[in-house]
């Protein structure tokens, strides 16, 4: 009887054994699958929130070739993951950025992260679009770099904000022309040229007459027209590499760049002149106005923007009290 029992004991715990084998079997495979299904859940997350995205989301090989395209890729551009997966990214960039779509397949190849990069885009339409980029390396399992994520976000709407501001900051409001500050620098930028080759540079100072009278008989709305039609007859009688500015009022100045002799000067101030007498259309009236012009040439004159406009400043009143319409050297 004792060694019936010791038997049974014994088949007890073998049964007891199994089950607990077969149960932790169970367990490990119930655990894999759960395991598993995380793991597609994760993905599947992951894949959602890459199409829920606002930004565009683009993967791409070291070589730069598409393997990517969200919805929001698709929204920004216009090209359907269809038509783009496969290609290579640059066909997105202008012609004249290779250079700078190569520079950024190297940085992003050896694993450098780019947290903002401005650029210019170019749609399906054919227009361009203002993106900030940002690129990060894709590693796989061993760590090694296989591809890079870019990520696209729509900047053109600041940039056009900021490129108001900045416009607004340089030129003035009612005729566009650049103010003294613009001005200034590029008068600088004029002159250090003409002393290193030797040239010379001249300012005009212009101011119209007869234009109070106009401005006080039939109101400051017709007087700022006349301005805004004087500021575009100036800007056609210059060359490129010219420049004028409105200091205020009735007073423009002239910048010539890169002369060779005064002649120059005088020619496009006669040239000035004669536009001038041409009458103004504005509205239903028939404007007649002139303009008095003084000279000031470097490096006769002075040697910087404020001496050459006080010259020319000095020579244009000269214009004034010998009958108006008419240049003066200073």
């Amino acid at each position: 009887m004792f060694a019936d029992d010791n038997v049974v004991q014994l088949t007890h715990r073998k049964n007891e054994s199994n089950r607990s084998r077969v149960k932790s079997e169970r367990m490990a495979v119930v655990h894999q699958i759960s395991k598993h299904q995380r793991t597609k859940g994760s993905q599947r997350w992951l894949a959602m929130i890459v199409e829920s995205s606002t930004d565009a989301i683009i993967g791409k090989s070291l070589e730069g070739i598409i393997l990517s395209w969200n919805q929001a890729a698709e929204r920004l551009f216009g090209y359907s993951a269809d038509a783009v997966i496969g290609r290579h990214i640059s066909f997105l960039f202008p012609h004249d950025a290779d250079e700078e779509v190569r520079s950024l397949l190297v940085r992003s190849g050896r694993g450098e992260r780019i947290e903002c990069h401005e650029t210019e885009c170019i749609c399906k339409d054919g227009q361009r679009v203002c993106v900030s980029l940002a690129f990060s390396p894709i590693k796989n399992k061993n760590g090694t770099i296989v591809g890079a994520a870019t990520i696209a976000r729509d900047i053109t709407a600041r940039k056009r904000a900021q490129d108001r501001l900045y416009h607004l900051a340089l030129h003035d409001t009612l005729t566009g022309l650049p103010n003294r500050f613009l001005f200034r620098e590029r008068v600088s930028l004029a002159l250090r040229q003409a002393h290193r080759h030797n040239q010379q540079v001249a300012l005009l100072f212009i101011d119209l007459d007869r234009f109070k009278e106009i401005n006080d008989s039939l109101g400051h709305q017709i007087g700022d027209r006349l301005l805004q039609a004087t500021a575009s007859r100036l800007r056609r009688c210059l060359r490129e590499g010219d420049s004028v500015a409105r200091l205020g009022g009735d007073e423009f100045v002239v910048s010539l760049s890169a002369l060779t002799d005064s002649s120059d000067a005088i020619l496009i101030a006669g040239k000035i002149l004669e536009a001038l007498r041409e009458p103004f259309r504005v509205d239903n009236h028939e404007l007649n106005v002139s303009g008095s012009i003084g000279i000031g040439i470097f490096p006769a004159d002075g040697h910087d923007m404020e001496t050459l406009l006080y010259a020319a400043d000095t020579a244009m009143y000269h214009a004034k009290k010998n009958g108006r319409g008419n240049f003066q050297l200073a």
